[in-house]
């Protein structure tokens, strides 16, 4: 908003605005892993492939027994991997799942409930949270609204004091929508053999996630138009 040319017949001014983007649901990806130390063609693969359906039905049932949704837990796949050491290299299985949330402090509650969970050999994995993004339109709009009316002001008083008269919008440019920086602090980690996040106590009697107002992730959006007034 600090740029501003003018010319006898029209002045130019910029105007921005802001607003947040909410999240319209969350992924999160867990995996149990466990190493194998051998091909996944090998003959004893299936004996501790048994073991792993057994922990992966322990995680979904426990899900499911706290209230996250049946349909929204995502098988998806297995993956071999080598894990590399000073003197050489782990052989690992990770079978992943894909739990989706539309509820912010439900999807956060997951490490918390698996974190004391007997896994045997296996370790439960999860990726960072993912907010999942979509346009908002009404949001959008009120802030064209904001950036308008800002330009406007502006020009206003650049023609005042110039002893002009502000007339109508000649040409407006939409400079278009652009991100700037939002929330990324989200957990990233292990539980199960190795705890992501546990319950906790801050010495004023407050302990786990339920006792906390936790602000929600978002994306802080912002608009800017280029807009040519007429000038008498």
């Amino acid at each position: 908003m600090s740029k501003a040319n003018t010319n006898p017949g029209f002045i130019e001014v910029i105007g921005d605005a802001k607003y947040k983007l909410l999240p319209s649901a969350y992924k999160l990806r867990l995996s149990v892993t466990f190493k194998t130390g051998f091909s996944k063609l090998d003959v004893k693969s299936s004996v501790l492939s048994k073991e792993t359906e057994m922990v992966l039905k322990n995680v979904v049932d426990c899900l499911i027994d706290n209230g996250f949704p049946e349909d929204q837990i995502s098988f998806e796949g297995t993956q071999d991997f080598h894990r590399w050491r000073h003197k050489g290299y782990d052989t690992l299985r990770s079978n992943s799942l894909v739990l989706r949330s539309t509820e912010y402090k439900q999807i956060i509650k997951v490490p918390f409930w698996l974190e004391n969970m007997n896994t045997g050999k296996h370790k439960i994995n999860f990726a960072a949270l993912q907010p999942i993004y979509e346009p908002d339109a009404d949001r959008k709009n009120q802030a064209m609204v904001e950036a308008f009316d800002q330009a406007k002001t502006l020009a206003g008083l650049l023609a005042k004091q110039s002893g002009r008269k502000l007339g109508p919008a000649l040409v407006i440019q939409d400079k278009r929508l652009h991100k700037g920086g939002g929330r990324d602090d989200y957990f990233g980690g292990a539980a199960g053999g190795a705890v992501m996040m546990g319950a906790y106590d801050d010495g004023g009697g407050r302990t786990g996630i339920e006792d906390y107002d936790l602000e929600e992730p978002s994306e802080e959006m912002s608009v800017a138009l280029r807009i040519k007034f007429a000038m008498s």
